[in-house]
């Protein structure tokens, strides 16, 4: 029988800078990888929390494209995920039950701090398909003007 929970989890960790140092998204059910348990990593790891904060999804998205829009949706949802625990973590956004993004836990080991959240899968989708880069809209052609992109691929 299908589990009707469908939110996922996310742990991520910074140093005694605040700058990432890891996460990972996975799913609550089975605990795999959402697409990859750290897609995002080489690209965030050592940013501030403040630079992660303030980068946007039309900025990520000119900054970090992937060559498939499946590969690009998968981005997108680690770079909101990522985000929203650290708006959340910051006081910038609600963190309750019921929210997007939920703190289950903050915790202190070896100089880094551990957060801990569970994602509301269904409000990552729809902040994809809000902003167009689904593919479900015209705003997608926007997406596809040719600007010096950073691949997240690696040739």
């Amino acid at each position: 029988m299908p589990c009707d929970n469908i939110t996922e989890l996310i742990r991520v960790v910074l140093d005694e800078k605040e700058q990432l140092t890891d996460y990972r998204f996975i799913k609550r059910t089975c605990g795999a990888g959402v697409g990859g348990e750290s897609l995002l990593i080489d690209r965030f790891r050592g940013l501030a929390v403040s630079e992660i904060i303030k980068l946007n999804i039309d900025t990520f998205c000119q900054l970090y494209q992937a060559e498939k829009d499946w590969q690009q949706f998968l981005y997108l949802k680690h770079f909101i995920a990522l985000r929203g625990v650290l708006q959340v973590y910051t006081g910038n956004e609600a963190g309750g039950i019921g929210d997007f993004c939920t703190i289950s836990g903050i915790g202190h080991e070896n100089g880094e701090v551990i957060i801990d959240s569970e994602i509301a899968v269904d409000a990552v989708t729809e902040k994809i398909k809000a902003c167009g880069r689904c593919g479900g809209c015209e705003s997608k052609q926007a997406t596809n003007i040719k600007h010096k992109r950073k691949p997240l691929h690696k040739p």
